[in-house]
């Protein structure tokens, strides 16, 4: 009979794994078999403990033979069970990776699972949020709903009310047309009298302001001419004497204070001659020619009627335009033109320059020679009647009002409105003219000689002066006049005194001064 021990070992053999390595956990068909086999040992043991049971060796052997027949079964069964094990332990190992792959698997879904459990989380808020906003949206359109029967039951009420509107628009619009109607008919009406009225105005034009100063220089130039032609002469002696009631009459006349007015033929006496003469003609010409001529059929002058009575510039205008179209061609009520009438009012304006003449040739003409007289008064007649005429014809119809100005107050004075009068007037013959000197200061002013010209706040012509160093060396001649004057009377009063109570002859002392 074979030892226990050696039963173990031949187990133990069949236990250990083909490869070499530490075998794997057994699988069940293992353990059942390493449990016979435990079993078998034990009884191995047993048989063994008991071997003096039994008495016959044969039996003994015959048993052993029996337990190795049933231990080459057993072998055959564990080498059959070995391969499965191997099988199983090979079908574990595909098992393993399996589980491992199903272990990431399982973990990428567990990332996933997270990543949905936030989704959910703010699915769940944001589910919550379009909750109350729902609720909020529910509310407004309950109160959009609310207001929609509101407006529903105001655009029937506006409904009705836009019926009845239509049917008072359609009334209105009737009475619109009936009032257009008569609009259009008052508004003919109102053209027609605007015609009839515009009938009565004369049409305003327009001049350049460069042209109209061209005419105001020229009606300067010519009464500068004429004036130094007559006076800048030498005069006859006997007009400077001392009893001479032409050069008295003279100087009353023309005399200014800052004009010295010399009894004598010096350059310097016949240049303030000229300029005193100048000065009287100009302050004629800007009282009567330089005027408007509103002449009535009866010759009343209305200009300064007009300015004090009517304050509104347009409406002054108007009555301008009509007064001038009255005096340049008026019209009768039934629109004949009365020629008659324009004929009167030219000669009146005519006239106006006539008396112009008549005035200052009577002021100024005695101190000249009979037959020089004669010929400043037909020239200054002549000058007086085309003045008078181009004022009328060309300045006085122009849209802007034109303005002379003479004597002006020194706050009043702007030192480019002015000119120096030159010494000598420009010759007639279409040379160049002389140049003008241009006034440096008011201060210098002596005597304003000729007007100043304005036109619609602007400068249309510069008004000419005479000044200090001008009238320097004339007043000094003056001075010494007056000198040599006092000294005769002087002589003469002595000499009277002299021959007082005496048969002497009296002097016969020289009164020509």
């Amino acid at each position: 009979m074979a030892s226990p021990n050696g039963l173990n070992g031949t187990l133990a053999v069949l236990n250990a794994p083909s490869n070499g390595t530490s075998p794997p956990s057994p699988p069940l068909q293992t353990i059942e078999l390493s449990e016979r086999l435990s079993t078998l040992q034990q009884s191995m043991e047993t048989l063994w403990q008991n071997r003096n049971v039994f008495k016959d060796v044969e039996t003994v052997l015959s048993d052993n033979k029996n337990c190795q027949g049933a231990l080459r079964a057993s072998l055959e069964h564990f080498h059959q069970v070995k391969a499965e094990n191997d099988n199983m332990q090979s079908q574990i190992a595909s098992q393993g990776t399996t589980i491992r792959r199903l272990e990431g698997r399982v973990e990428e879904l567990r990332k996933k699972a997270a990543i949905k459990d936030r989704d959910l989380k703010n699915i769940t808020e944001s589910n919550a949020t379009l909750k109350s906003e729902a609720t909020e949206e529910k509310k407004k359109i309950e109160a959009l709903l609310v207001a929609n029967d509101t407006l529903t039951r105001d655009k029937k009420s506006l409904e009705g009310k836009l019926s009845q509107q239509s049917a008072q628009l359609a009334k209105l619009t009737a009475q619109v047309e009936t009032l257009k109607t008569q609009h259009h008919a008052k508004v003919g009406e109102l053209k027609r009298q605007l015609d009839t009225l515009n009938g009565y105005a004369i049409p305003i034009h327009n001049l350049p302001l460069q042209d109209a100063s061209a005419k105001l220089d020229s009606i300067f130039q010519s009464a500068h001419r004429l004036v130094s032609g007559c006076f800048a002469t030498d005069l006859p002696a006997h007009v400077f004497a001392r009893d001479s009631d032409d050069w008295k009459a003279f100087t009353s006349a023309v005399g200014d204070t800052n004009i010295p007015l010399p009894p004598s033929n010096t350059l310097d006496a016949k240049r303030m001659r000229t300029a005193a003469v100048l000065r009287f003609l100009a302050k004629n010409a800007v009282a009567k020619l330089f005027q408007p001529f509103y002449t009535l059929e009866h010759g009343s002058e209305l200009s300064d009627w007009l300015h004090e009575r009517i304050d509104d510039d347009e409406h002054l205008n108007f009555v301008r335009r009509v007064l001038l179209r009255a005096e340049a061609r008026p019209a009768t009520m039934d629109g004949v033109q009365n020629d008659l009438f324009h004929a009167e009012t030219h000669a009146a304006a005519r006239a106006k320059a006539v008396g112009r003449a008549l005035s200052v040739r009577g002021a100024v003409g005695g101190i000249l020679s009979q037959e020089a007289s004669d010929a400043f008064f037909v020239a200054l007649g002549r000058w007086c009647a085309e003045t008078a005429e181009t004022w009328r014809t060309d300045i006085q119809p122009l849209r802007d009002v034109f303005q002379a100005l003479l004597d002006l107050d020194d706050d009043e004075l702007e030192v480019n409105e002015w000119r120096v009068l030159p010494d000598t007037p420009d010759k007639d013959d279409g040379n160049a003219p002389s140049p003008v000197l241009p006034l440096d200061s008011i201060n210098d002013v002596a005597a304003h000689v000729w007007p100043l010209f304005m036109s619609n706040g602007n400068v249309a012509q510069c008004g000419f002066v005479v000044t200090k160093a001008q009238v320097a060396r004339a007043k000094l001649e003056v001075g010494q006049f007056a000198a040599m004057q006092n000294n005769s009377r002087r002589v003469n009063r002595a000499s009277a005194r002299r021959s007082s109570g005496s048969d002497r002859i009296p002097s016969t002392a020289n009164q020509n001064f």
